[in-house]
């Protein structure tokens, strides 16, 4: 047998389901397999692969025994010569199997492979290839002379960034998302090692493949898709953390405390543990961002309220001393903060304005409820209504300045999301009668966009097909189109895999109707545009917000191999 392919699935049942579909596809012209681990999912998946797949090995765990035990009851069953780890949230070229079986047999130096892998927008994904987390590599990322130095051969090790992407390079170690290996690995240096949870396992593997005398290389002649971390959103951010920065401890003691014997292993591990707290820190704030923009707004407001009413911020007599501040503003504070999460503001409509402009009133309406209960600090209504002014503007501002400079329309109050359907089958008509039923969702289909000629100009279900496939640069700039919605079941995987890197265009997001859409669809509540159930694969600047907190936050987070472990169990 050619390949095995084994697939370790936990809570991701619709990534599964397109990463099987392009993988047997793929897999033609093949002597393989392919296997399905579960790790114990609840949503259905193990269901969804006896139903939908009968030819694959499903394996289904009751519990969730992590990454490198699940892979390993799977590896001990594989016949095929070589053995590749696929993440499921991934979509596979259709030549990219046998172009790295071919590889492989024309490398017998090679224990290891892995190939181009691209996040959904079309960029490189960097931990394709990758060196070694040694002390200084480390440094050099937390630090930022990586970024700073990207093509030195010096500081860019960690991602080997001075190498050229579209060739064929000898590396460290590969993603763990896709590595092909050969099945006497596992007889020369056995099987993934579970001391490991979640995190490092792959990497460590990777160690011993090259102790053993082999080859690891990056193969830029095929690619993939990686919806990177899709089953990390299934744990809590906290356990991930802890995992990975465990592992990191563990691959330190295990490889480095003897190669680099001058740094001290108690400095090595103080070092993780300190970059471990340093991370749960930055998540926190990260996540308490938005409420704390909030409450310096609502200060502020407040503040010109008393300004507007006395002329200074001086409270009148008797209010005037430290205790009465603190407790008027901490009390104006946590009312107002109140309303905005009992609207829902801090939740997945964290940037919608109109929320925003809902609980500004909501908490003015409780601010100046306020005196009934202490007639102590009933100082001026005039100071609230003045506060419900400034706070209008203020904090529902910030989210309309925010949408609109990230050239995003969050709610359908705001404006319609301009979008192409690509696909005319029945999914994609489905999608367009959903969108039609629930004007509130905010979507304005433009037209249809399909890869067969002869349907062009034609009709489908009242709706135009504008263009086909090749067309879609020219369709988004001509009609100015926000959102592209992609059904798989007619359109080439070939196809969707250079949509978003042939657009170039990161303000289009791009989403996938998955298969049960209508099953969905009918047991859910469409009220918002995101209670649709579509597979969000845009990776772009959707919000400037989000994209600068998330690179202040996250930049120091990946500077040891994180990326390396975007497979979950």
């Amino acid at each position: 047998m050619d390949l095995s392919v084994v697939i370790l699935n936990y809570n991701v049942k619709s990534f599964l389901e397109q990463a099987l579909r392009s993988t047997l596809a793929a897999m033609e012209g093949l002597d393989g397999e392919v296997f399905v681990v579960d790790n114990a999912s609840t949503d259905g998946s193990v269901e969804m692969v006896r139903a939908s797949f009968p030819q694959v090995h499903l394996i289904a765990n009751e519990e969730n025994v992590g990454f490198a035990k699940g892979n390993n009851i799977a590896l001990v069953k594989c016949e095929g010569r070589y053995i590749l780890l696929l993440n499921p949230d991934t979509v596979v070229h259709r030549d990219t199997l046998r172009t790295m079986v071919d590889f492989m047999d024309r490398h017998p130096e090679a224990g290891a492979a892995g190939c181009k892998i691209l996040d959904p927008d079309g960029t490189l994904q960097l931990a394709c290839r990758r060196g070694f987390p040694t002390p200084t590599v480390a440094l050099f990322k937390i630090i930022g002379l990586s970024a700073l130095f990207p093509k030195s051969r010096l500081f860019g090790r960690y991602n080997l960034t001075y190498l050229n992407p579209d060739e064929t390079a000898e590396v460290d170690a590969i993603s763990g998302s896709f590595m092909m290996v050969r099945r006497e690995i596992i007889r020369r240096v056995g099987l993934l090692d579970e001391t490991y949870f979640m995190y490092g396992e792959d990497l460590d593997w990777f160690y011993r493949i090259r102790q053993a005398g082999y080859k690891i290389f990056y193969v830029p002649a095929t690619e993939i898709v990686h919806f990177k971390g899709e089953s990390s959103k299934q744990v809590s951010k906290t356990k991930h953390l802890m995992d990975f920065y465990r592992a990191m401890y563990i691959f330190v003691r295990k490889h480095l405390r003897r190669r680099y014997t001058f740094f001290p292993e108690w400095l090595l591990t103080v070092g993780i543990v300190l970059r471990g707290l340093f991370s749960l820190i930055a998540r926190l704030l990260e996540k308490c961002a938005i409420p704390l923009i909030d409450l310096v707004l609502v200060l502020t407001g407040f503040s010109l309220g008393i300004i507007t009413r006395f002329g200074a911020l001086r409270l009148p007599a008797p209010f005037g001393d430290a205790r009465s501040y603190f407790i008027i503003y901490g009390t104006i504070s946590a009312m107002w903060l109140s309303a905005f999460l009992l609207v829902g503001l801090y939740g997945r409509k964290k940037y919608s304005a109109f929320r925003a402009l809902i609980g500004v009133i909501l908490g003015f309406l409780a601010v100046t409820s306020a005196p009934f209960f202490r007639k102590d600090y009933a100082f001026s209504r005039l100071v609230a209504l003045y506060s419900l002014g400034y706070n209008a503007v203020l904090i529902p501002g910030w989210r309309i300045l925010i949408n609109r400079l990230s050239k995003r329309r969050t709610g359908y109050w705001i404006g319609r999301k301009r979008t192409l359907i690509v696909g005319t089958n029945h999914e994609g008509v489905s999608f367009l009668r959903t969108v039609r039923d629930h004007p509130a969702l905010g979507y304005d289909v433009i037209g249809f966009v399909d890869d067969d000629g002869e349907m062009r100009g034609r009709s489908v279900a009242g709706t135009g097909v504008v263009g086909l496939v090749d067309d879609l640069p020219e369709l988004v700039r001509e009609y100015h189109i926000d959102e592209i919605v992609i059904t798989t079941s007619t359109v080439p995987y070939s196809q969707i895999l250079g949509l978003s890197s042939k657009l170039n265009r990161p303000n289009v997001q791009f989403k996938l109707v998955p298969s049960s859409f209508e099953e969905m669809v009918g047991a859910l509540a469409l009220e918002a545009p995101d209670d649709i159930p579509l597979i969000d694969i845009a990776y772009g600047p959707r919000r400037v917000w989000d994209h600068l907190a998330k690179r202040f936050f996250d930049r120091r987070n990946k500077s040891l191999p994180r990326n390396s472990t975007e497979h979950h169990g």
